[in-house]
């Protein structure tokens, strides 16, 4: 999927791109597919940042039955 992702960034261009789903790429072993991803952005001459965020604090339910 990440392939695809960078695949559609080099052919549209956009000035800002988001990707969702940092918790997941965190999570795998030593980060592997979130370092390919920057790697693979900044080829395209993108810079990267990342920030784990919890939708919880946005009012989002994501936890357990979804009320706090």
């Amino acid at each position: 999927m990440f392939k695809h992702f960078v695949r559609a960034v080099s052919q549209l261009q956009p000035t800002l791109v988001v990707f969702e789903n940092v918790r997941g790429l965190l999570e795998t072993a030593d980060s592997f597919f979130l370092k390919q991803l920057i790697a693979d952005l900044a080829t395209e001459g993108y810079k990267t940042d990342y920030t784990l965020m919890n939708a919880q604090d946005f009012g989002v339910p994501q936890t357990g039955h979804g009320f706090s």
